[in-house]
């Protein structure tokens, strides 16, 4: 049975259909299900040259292990979790989040991305709440959402429960909370040099001046305009800009600061 994760398409083929059919004989269900949540690693303990030991956790060993082997195991898993009833197989969420988890932090993106989608088919299949407070991360967790595999597998979780993210949204927010912050900016900065002047007597005191009034307002449009046109990720600039759409495809199709990097996926 351990040669479902083997490189022979074949071999590996027929290993998961054997599981699969002992997984129809009652007496074989719950013992087939505590042997396909039995841990990736074990504890391993290291003997330093001092003589002391050092013990190396499941956990640490897990996320070392062999990513085709990793993968085949989570892969089988989920072909069994399909097939069976959680009480007959003697399996509980708990029990088999404790194996995802690992999983989903394997150093190999195929076995995260494999133990991803087991988790969702979980959560659609079962709706229980608990998986998503025993998931090693939690969707409060800022730092952890600007991962885009934990992003991701979120927001998959939030469509199940019938909320619907919208592409580029959080983006577009961002931007449009960042324009205003220097439309601010930018205001703050002109009402300082208008004191500025007011005081060294380079522009009369009276705020009912209408060539002060006309300068100023030329002024905030200006600034306004160009702040319109302007990206505030990359501060690049055009015309078309000033259409909620364009910028929105800029921000999707052409920003190099929200793109995904090719090189490490961030």
């Amino acid at each position: 049975m351990n040669r479902f994760a083997d490189t022979n398409t074949r071999i590996q083929s027929s290993s998961m259909r054997a599981i699969l059919d002992l997984a129809a004989i009652p007496e074989v269900k719950p013992l087939l299900g505590h042997y396909l949540l039995r841990p990736l690693a074990q504890d391993k303990t290291k003997s330093l040259d001092d003589g002391s030991k050092l013990t190396i956790s499941m956990e640490t060993q897990a996320r070392t292990v062999t990513w085709r082997y990793a993968k085949g195991r989570v892969e089988v898993l989920q072909a069994f979790l399909e097939v069976v009833d959680l009480g007959t197989a003697h399996m509980t969420i708990p029990k088999i989040m404790e194996f995802v988890n690992i999983s989903l932090q394997h150093n190999h993106a195929k076995v995260r991305e494999a133990a991803a989608q087991l988790t969702v088919y979980l959560y659609k299949e079962y709706r229980d709440g608990a998986i998503r407070e025993l998931l090693p991360v939690s969707s409060s967790d800022h730092i952890a959402m600007k991962n885009i595999f934990w992003r991701t597998l979120f927001h998959q979780l939030d469509e199940i429960d019938g909320v619907v993210h919208i592409a580029g949204q959080e983006s577009f927010e961002k931007a449009k909370k960042m324009k205003q912050k220097r439309l601010n900016n930018l205001k703050g900065e002109l009402d300082a040099l208008r004191s500025l002047a007011q005081a060294t007597g380079q522009l009369p005191a009276s705020e009912d001046s209408e060539e002060i009034a006309t300068v100023t307002a030329q002024t905030r449009v200006i600034d306004s305009a160009t702040i319109e046109q302007t990206c505030p990720f990359c501060k690049s600039s055009r015309p078309e800009f000033n259409v909620k759409a364009h910028m929105d495809e800029h921000y999707a199709a052409e920003c190099p600061m929200l793109l995904q990097c090719k090189k490490c996926t961030q």
